[in-house]
């Protein structure tokens, strides 16, 4: 029986210890917390307007290089690092070789093929 008369005696004072810390502890009202929520979110701050300037430039504007020209620029290239040009054999025709040495000189290098259409590589 002594172990009975512990247990209400235990309750109670369990109770008398918490009661007045949970009635002195108020909830937080929902209804103040959601204004200061809602005017927080409502400002968002914003960046000022950065203004973008396009210009466009026709393609017909713009330099064209043919594929000659490019291969030859590549070829420029490879001379200038001391290595073997590669698109030197593709160029069959005279004209075709005849771009190709132009391109060549302009960059200050000798003609790859001579006058006699042979390839002949010029320092």
């Amino acid at each position: 029986m002594r172990m009975d008369a512990r247990v209400p005696f235990t309750v109670a004072a369990i109770v008398a210890l918490a009661g007045p810390a949970c009635a002195a502890a108020g909830s937080i009202p929902v209804k103040h917390l959601t204004p200061r929520v809602a005017k927080h979110v409502t400002k968002p701050r914003v960046a000022p307007r950065v203004l973008c300037i396009c210009v466009t430039i026709p393609a017909s504007a713009l330099p064209v290089a043919s594929e000659v020209e490019l291969e030859a620029d590549v070829d420029v290239d490879l001379i200038g690092h001391g290595l073997d040009p590669l698109y030197a054999s593709f160029q069959t025709t005279p004209e075709l070789q005849a771009q190709y040495d132009a391109v060549l000189i302009a960059h200050g290098l000798g003609p790859f093929f001579g006058t006699g259409g042979g390839a002949v590589l010029a320092s």
